[in-house]
């Protein structure tokens, strides 16, 4: 039997938002949680990144027998780094994307930012903007706006705030997981130098930039993101 996967999602969004993935990926168990403060799991306060990659880890344990691929896009993928970090045995290869991992200054700024923002996350001609710059499929756009109405201004700065501030850890130098960390082109420096830095740290890891790539390029280019995956997760070294 082959190893389940477990898609991690975005702040703000679900496990809904791996939709076309899961459509196309059907040779492997997919499992798509909602990580805490998010859809099925608000009632589970979001805390930390270490403590949602405790949540993760316990749902690996529950659902997929103690061990599991990762699939993670932004915060999903700041999760997967946590999770070879401090739950190694739980992760088998893993696909990060987007991740965040320099420790970027000014975070609380950008936490206050959120906050005075989120206000406008009720307008829907706002957010219908924001999810169409997304490439969000138009039949997941509902969910998303859903999703925002659902978040609070506080939970979403908080893990802004710590996604920015999250830092590689130097454990990850002895750990052997094959892991794929990409970046599309378009997206932030510090992403794009977490994923060159994650690839020099760790013996099995590599890097690959998308080129054109948004940071939600799994709508984007969904095919794409789906070949990825499978590409990746299907080696066996």
């Amino acid at each position: 039997m082959s190893t389940p996967v477990v898609f991690l999602h975005g702040a703000g969004l679900g496990g809904w938002m791996w939709r076309p993935q899961v459509e196309s990926l059907t040779q492997f168990r997919c499992i798509t949680p909602d990580l805490p403060g998010h859809g099925a799991s608000l009632q589970v306060p979001w805390r930390t990144i270490p403590d949602a990659a405790r949540w993760v880890a316990d749902l690996i344990q529950r659902e997929a027998g103690g061990h599991a691929h990762i699939v993670g896009l932004s915060l999903g993928a700041v999760i997967g780094y946590e999770l070879m970090t401090s739950f190694p045995d739980s992760v088998g290869r893993l696909v990060l994307s987007g991740g965040n991992g320099t420790g970027k200054t000014g975070r609380s700024r950008m936490g206050r930012l959120m906050r005075l923002m989120m206000p406008l996350a009720r307008n829907r001609l706002m957010v219908a903007a924001t999810l169409a710059a997304m490439k969000m499929p138009k039949e997941d756009r509902p969910k998303g706006h859903r999703a925002m109405a659902e978040m609070t201004s506080e939970s979403l700065s908080t893990m802004v705030e710590q996604v920015l501030a999250y830092r590689l850890d130097d454990v990850l130098r002895t750990r052997l997981h094959h892991a794929l960390a990409v970046a599309g082109s378009l997206e932030a420096p510090t992403i794009k130098h977490t994923v060159r830095r994650l690839a020099e740290m760790m013996p099995n890891a590599e890097a690959r930039e998308i080129p054109r790539g948004l940071h939600t390029w799994n709508w984007q280019y969904p095919e794409l993101f789906s070949r990825t995956v499978d590409e990746w997760l299907s080696r066996d070294s």
